[in-house]
């Protein structure tokens, strides 16, 4: 089911294994009204108020004419065939061991392939120049400046979400080279500070405002927001509370979890929360949290009719990847991912995705998401 806006891109809320239209959730949800069946869920749904979710994301058009544009204004050279050809230097800051990263990293690789497979008769070469930051956010300026003082860069890609790139940003206006987010950017970032920051990822206010909707359809007065402990979640808190304010229902407490809990420090916190009256919570964490985090709730017996839970695209978009345990843990579980509409175009970006990282199990298992779509995009 879609939650949307007429807009290019919607967010998609779906159970982690949709049960059949006539029959109820495993863990059915409760409300004033008593429980509620996956057939009413996904009625319901189906039918919010469109109108209310705007995705604030870049036109992929503007940039696709912005990045055609630094291509024909480069200064050219000879080949050694003589033939004039203009390179352009792109940076690409990315995590090589996340998930994402690896998604990302080799979405790009397969965008240059086709772009110079398609259109042979460009004069133009880009050159990406990648550099891993490791997870550290530290190293995110890091590899930056190596790269500036390397290579005379056109642009920088940067594949990371947490604090490195409010620095980015205010890097590439001293520079004066654009600076181009495949996430969702801080709140804080504003264009008139930073002029040369360009983000094309989805606007976690969008997801925010979703989930807010589904919460009021439903009637649930509180909700608990659960989240890791880092500045990309912290940043979606706003949101989530400003969204919330616009309806009926109260964020009754967040809890912010370590990226280091042990699960005694997860049963410690689910316990705390299992004697409070509200028993709806959104969860917002990485992959590998969210799956102990879980875990630990079924085996507390909060994964039932008594208990609903939301989770954003955070975690959505890895859930087919993650431990069978974990994914039969999550069943009755509500997930919010941006959604992706069916095209001949899709569908053939997939076979050939699932060809081109044949042999990695982790990443096989991981669906079609709109953040392998950035990557070609640029």
């Amino acid at each position: 089911m879609t939650v949307s806006g007429k807009t290019r891109h919607r967010f998609r809320c779906r159970y982690t294994s949709m049960p059949s239209p006539t029959s109820s959730l495993s863990s059915s949800y409760r409300n004033p009204g008593g429980s509620v069946s996956s057939s009413s869920l996904y009625h319901h749904a189906s039918y919010l108020r469109r109108g209310k979710l705007v995705l604030g994301i870049m036109d992929f058009k503007w940039t696709l004419v912005f990045v055609i544009t630094l291509l024909n204004l480069q200064p050219s050279s000879a080949n050694g065939n003589g033939t004039v050809e203009r390179k352009v230097h792109v940076g690409f800051i990315v995590d090589t061991q996340s998930w994402m990263g690896k998604i990302v990293d080799s979405c790009i690789s397969m965008a240059l392939s086709d772009l110079y497979l398609r259109n042979n008769h460009y004069r133009t070469k880009l050159v990406v120049h990648t550099r891993d930051f490791h997870g550290d956010p530290f190293l995110v300026l890091s590899q930056a400046l190596s790269l500036l003082q390397s290579v005379e860069l056109d642009a920088l890609i940067v594949a990371e979400s947490s604090g490195g790139v409010k620095i980015l940003a205010g890097l590439g206006s001293r520079v004066k080279i654009p600076i181009i987010s495949l996430f969702a950017a801080a709140p804080s970032l504003s264009f008139s500070q930073h002029p040369y920051w360009i983000r094309i990822g989805e606007d976690e206010s969008s997801q925010a405002k979703g989930i807010a909707t589904i919460v009021e359809e439903f009637r649930w007065r509180s909700v608990i927001f659960i989240y890791e402990d880092n500045d990309s979640a912290r940043e979606f808190l706003p949101d989530l509370i400003t969204s919330f304010e616009e309806t009926d229902t109260r964020i009754a407490l967040h809890i912010a979890l370590l990226t280091s809990s042990t699960d005694g420090d997860i049963i410690d916190q689910l316990k705390k929360l299992m004697d409070l009256h509200t028993s709806v919570y959104v969860v917002h964490t990485s992959p590998i949290l969210a799956s102990r985090l879980f875990l630990n709730a079924k085996w507390l017996g909060m994964i039932g009719k008594e208990y609903a839970w939301i989770t954003t695209s955070m975690i959505t978009n890895f859930v087919n990847s993650m431990d069978p345990s974990v994914i039969e843990a999550m069943q009755g579980v509500v997930r919010f991912k941006p959604y992706v509409p069916s095209s001949k175009a899709v569908r053939r970006f997939e076979i050939r995705w699932s060809k081109n990282i044949d042999g990695n199990q982790n990443l096989q298992e991981i669906e079609l998401n709109v953040c392998m779509v950035y990557g070609p995009m640029i």
